[in-house]
């Protein structure tokens, strides 16, 4: 795994990667950052892949 930092500001788009066996995943940071993740409530993760295998779309939501 590794972290594409572009520049040292806070604003800078930060970027995770991981190498899978089946290929690389990207992920933009989500910028939420917490001591505990019970301060979060309650948090759900969807993953969906396209028709064709090229994408794996995630959507958090988060809430009490």
């Amino acid at each position: 795994m590794w972290i594409d930092v572009p520049g040292p500001e806070l604003t800078a788009r930060r970027t995770w990667h991981c190498a899978l066996p089946d290929g690389e995943v990207s992920i933009p940071c989500g910028g939420t950052h917490v001591e505990r993740t019970s301060r979060l409530g309650v948090m759900s993760v969807t993953l969906t892949l396209s028709e064709d295998g090229s994408q794996l779309t995630m959507h958090t939501a988060v809430g009490k």
